[in-house]
């Protein structure tokens, strides 16, 4: 019928259109030039060794810099808080010192007798006294208070340095010691020159004395004959010196803050108050600091 020829006359039209097409584009593509994809892969492309983000260089540098910054705050905050002294700087800034001396090179003479410390010979240790001697005598002071403030080393075992040192210069020097033991069973070796002390050792021109009747330093020094001995017995020494520790230094420093004294602190930083320190040196001025 007429409706079937029309339908087969437009799919021939419709067939031989996109016959015309499929040669057109053929023949475009001959002339471009395209070709058929003849590639081939032979080796990938190898993972980097090195990661080009994040750079941990970076990263670890400013972990450092926040984590030194966290420290510091920290320190500061815990300073505050414990009362007491994180740095050297602020232990000789807070107390108006401008130079301190570390005592960690003495620390191995304290247990040695005075014969052997007599036969010292190491050269920092005996250059630290000797800057300690100088400014004494520069100042010249009769009396030289060593106040020891929870120190890894004693007060006496300090004293007992620098007496000896003291001593080789001709200086005639006395030591209080006024160790709790000192005083026991030594009723026999009064000091003939002032029967107020205890002769505990002699060694050229250094006397080691304790008081006969005094058991501390505190007892001593708050007593009402105090100062009459001790001016008593100023008339036969060069120097004096007395050691103290902790709880004692506080009267003793305000009983030597009308005399002519020289004023050594032995302090520990983390540990020595510094609520203690600065009311010490409100008392007595600190003329020498040593700490670790």
């Amino acid at each position: 019928n007429a409706k079937y020829i029309k339908l087969k006359r437009e799919a021939s039209v419709a067939e031989a259109t996109y016959t015309v097409m499929i040669e057109q584009v053929k023949a475009n593509s001959l002339l471009v030039g395209m070709q058929e994809n003849n590639n081939e892969i032979f080796e990938y492309a190898a993972v980097p060794i090195n990661a080009s983000r994040p750079r941990r260089s970076r990263i670890v540098l400013i972990g450092l810099m926040l984590g030194l910054f966290a420290g510091v705050t920290c320190a500061i905050l815990l300073g505050s808080l414990r009362g007491v002294y994180f740095s050297r700087d602020r232990l000789l800034s807070d107390n108006d010192l401008s130079n301190g001396y570390r005592y960690n090179i003495l620390k191995k003479y304290r247990k040695k007798t005075y014969a052997k410390l007599m036969l010292l010979t190491n050269k920092k240790v005996l250059n630290t006294l000797d800057n300690v001697k100088i400014d004494i005598n520069i100042k010249n002071k009769k009396y030289v208070l060593i106040s020891g403030l929870n120190a890894k080393i004693k007060a006496k075992d300090f004293s007992r340095l620098l007496c000896i040192s003291m001593q080789l210069n001709g200086q005639k020097v006395a030591y209080i010691d006024f160790s709790n033991n000192s005083q026991k069973d030594m009723k026999d070796s009064i000091y003939e020159k002032n029967k107020n002390f205890i002769l505990l050792d002699e060694i050229n021109n250094l006397k080691i004395l304790s008081p006969s009747n005094f058991n501390s330093a505190t007892s001593f020094f708050t007593s009402k004959d105090s100062n009459e001995i001790l001016n008593s017995l100023s008339l036969d020494f060069d120097r004096i010196i007395v050691s103290i520790e902790n709880t004692e230094t506080i009267p003793t420093a305000r009983f030597f803050s009308l005399k002519d004294v020289y004023h050594i602190a032995l302090v520990k930083k983390k540990i020595t108050k510094r609520i203690q320190m600065e009311e010490l040196n409100s008392i007595l001025p600190i003329g020498a600091l040593f700490h670790d």
